[in-house]
């Protein structure tokens, strides 16, 4: 009955996620060692396991796991295995531009032995971990935790308590659904060259009514650019944009685009969609009106230097 109640509430977390609009997923087979510390007589035994982690915000989400423990050693002569069912919350810190992930969960479970030398429980867990980004969908992720419940056997109670540490791979898929918008971002000036400097000087050129300025200060220099679209980058991931209908137009229009990373000023990193580049920066105003027109995007002027 009680496992019957524990694959209810599984099943129930499971739709729930799915049904989420902004989600990610994460899988993380792990491998690792059951430190047991009570008067039960119980060795220590080896870990094997899967964490199912669903994430409705960029910090918060919810843990489904299974962890199955082998040959653990009972009365110092018989071996029985175990397994556990658990359900957890999990809270996250995403470090900026570092790969570096640490978290906190804690929740319930239940485990229950394949033979009858030991008796099933329910348990509390708490833990913490830390997610090593090894590339844009996988990381190291090494845990530990303490596992805590009440045994009884005949007329007596045993108050066991775990300590479990694990190793695992972990791989994220799913995308949270900005990601396929087209946004656009206000990215600072990420540097400043010396390099030729020519004087500005203020010119004048015929404009549609695209809120285009008719008098600015022109530099022909070859770094003028026209941003027609950006999007979030993870910290390790190559710049790119997912906007697959706008690249094709991009192509199929001839222009001379590419993708650009930078970083914002909170620190996170963006993919930029750039046409260019433009000697003058009058040759990037003198084409903006028809690129808005065209893309429908809010474009603007970009220079890299």
């Amino acid at each position: 009955m009680k496992q019957l109640i524990f694959l209810f509430t599984l099943i129930s977390v499971l739709a729930t996620s799915v049904m989420a609009r902004n989600f990610t997923y994460e899988l993380t087979p792990h491998i690792g060692k059951n430190f047991m510390d009570s008067n039960y007589r119980m060795g220590d035994s080896t870990v094997l396991g899967l964490n199912f982690d669903t994430f409705f915000t960029d910090n918060f989400g919810l843990r489904v796991g299974y962890d199955r423990l082998l040959d653990m050693e009972v009365d110092e002569s018989d071996d029985a295995t175990i397994n556990r069912f658990y359900f957890n919350g999990i809270a996250r810190y995403k470090v900026p531009n570092y790969a570096v992930t640490p978290y906190v969960f804690a929740g319930i479970g239940h485990e229950s032995c394949e033979d009858n030398d030991c008796p099933s429980a329910w348990f509390k867990d708490i833990g913490l971990g830390l997610g090593l980004g090894i590339s844009c969908n996988m990381k190291i992720s090494p845990e530990i935790k303490v596992v805590n419940r009440e045994r009884k056997c005949g007329t007596d109670c045993d108050n066991l308590t775990d300590v479990v540490a694990t190793l695992g791979a972990t791989y994220s898929f799913g995308e949270p659904e900005v990601i396929e918008k087209v946004v656009k971002v206000n990215v600072p000036v990420e540097k400043i060259v010396t390099k030729e400097v020519r004087v500005p000087v203020e010119v004048e050129v015929p404009v549609e009514t695209c809120n285009v300025p008719t008098k600015f200060k022109d530099r022909c220099d070859n770094s003028y650019y026209i941003q027609v679209a950006g999007a979030p980058l993870c910290p390790t991931c190559e710049p790119k944009i997912r906007d697959k209908k706008l690249l094709r137009k991009l192509q199929s229009g001839g222009y001379n685009y590419h993708v650009h990373g930078a970083v914002t000023k909170s620190g996170d990193r963006v993919a930029k969609v750039l046409i260019g580049p433009y000697q003058c920066k009058r040759d990037a105003y003198a084409e903006i009106c028809h690129i808005k027109k065209e893309f429908q995007c809010d474009a603007f002027i970009y220079s890299k230097w």
